[in-house]
């Protein structure tokens, strides 16, 4: 039996975005389901939010195929790759970045830390 679960948001936990609960409720709700289609379309969102996700996903005893449909970004990309199976979509289009830290000052990179580090050695 398969189930098929569309990720058609931000990833986050506010209203309106698509959380590790969301996707717990969908488990529960088809516990028979022995293979899931993860359909994605995302513009990326909370990091540890999707981390969670993608967790929860590998963990979960099914077979995972994961479609990437329009944009596939940031940290979509992560449950994406939760897929044993993956499609992308001929239109769809992935980006990875670099790491960042939000700073009210400017966003922290990855080489802004590394320069942090050193210097405070």
């Amino acid at each position: 039996m398969e189930a098929t679960l569309k990720i058609y948001s931000v990833i986050g936990t506010d209203e309106n975005e698509f959380s590790s609960d969301n996707l717990i409720s969908f488990l529960d709700s088809n516990q028979s389901a022995t293979d899931l289609t993860i359909r994605i379309k995302s513009p990326g969102g909370s990091v540890r939010e999707g981390w969670t996700i993608h967790d929860l996903l590998k963990n979960s005893g099914k077979k995972i195929k994961t479609i990437a449909e329009g944009e596939l970004f940031s940290i979509a990309t992560v449950i994406f790759l939760a897929g044993e199976e993956r499609e992308m979509f001929p239109n769809a289009d992935g980006l990875i970045h670099m790491p960042r830290i939000p700073n009210p000052e400017g966003d922290f990179q990855a080489a802004d830390l590394r320069d942090m580090a050193a210097y405070m050695d």
